[in-house]
């Protein structure tokens, strides 16, 4: 594999496996809703939804539909111009999703609650969501948090351990062809400020990789 496709795999890969491989029991055929399906995590997201045999729904700008189609998403919302909730309502005839993977902050995770169906998970990314807005003990959604660092940063062995494996596997998916890394640019060490820039401006598509000139 080339460094540059192997660099692009964490941490959003890592972050979209974590939730689909370890913490939620995915079965085939399950409805799953990723927001930001054009960025890192939710590209890596779509195309592990497919993978493992789920009908992936995913918000993106239309401009990024033909992309995200081939990442593999089954259903395209414009979250720009259309009623993403209406839509997930209508898709899955008013059950909602089995699981949402959230990638964009505690507003849109709060609208994520209405989407789940009952039983269903929300794989938080960017913030909780508020949890004042749902009645307890009548829905039974399970609420999963993703962070990496926070392996690190635990001292558990266990959990870091784990992050190699990820890896490895990820690695042998995008060696296999199942899973495509996503890389759209590559650049220069000094072009890295601009690049962070475009990333928090969340418009980007797939991933950017620095390659040092030493």
């Amino acid at each position: 594999m080339k460094f540059e496709n192997a660099a692009a795999i964490p941490c959003a890969g890592f972050t979209a496996w974590q939730i689909l491989s370890r913490k939620i029991p995915v079965k085939p055929d399950q409805t799953l809703l990723v927001h930001g399906g054009a960025g890192g995590v939710g590209g890596f997201a779509v195309q592990m939804g497919r993978y493992l045999g789920l009908k992936v729904l995913t918000t993106c700008s239309a401009a990024n539909f033909l992309a995200v189609k081939k990442l593999g998403a089954d259903h395209l919302i414009d979250y720009t111009s259309e009623d993403v909730s209406a839509l997930v309502n209508e898709i899955t005839n008013g059950r909602g999703v089995d699981i949402v993977i959230n990638t964009i902050d505690s507003d849109s995770a709060t609208q994520d609650l209405k989407r789940v169906a009952f039983g269903g998970h929300l794989a938080c990314v960017a913030g909780f969501p508020d949890f004042s807005k749902i009645e307890p003990f009548t829905r039974a959604i399970s609420i999963h948090e993703s962070a990496l660092g926070g392996a690190h940063l635990s001292g558990d062995r266990t959990a870091q351990a784990d992050l190699a494996r990820m890896g490895k596997e990820l690695i042998e998916l995008v060696r296999e062809e199942k899973l495509s890394p996503m890389l759209t640019k590559v650049i220069s060490l000094e072009e890295i400020p601009q690049a962070l820039i475009s990333l928090s401006q969340r418009h980007v598509r797939g991933k950017i990789v620095a390659r040092p000139d030493f």
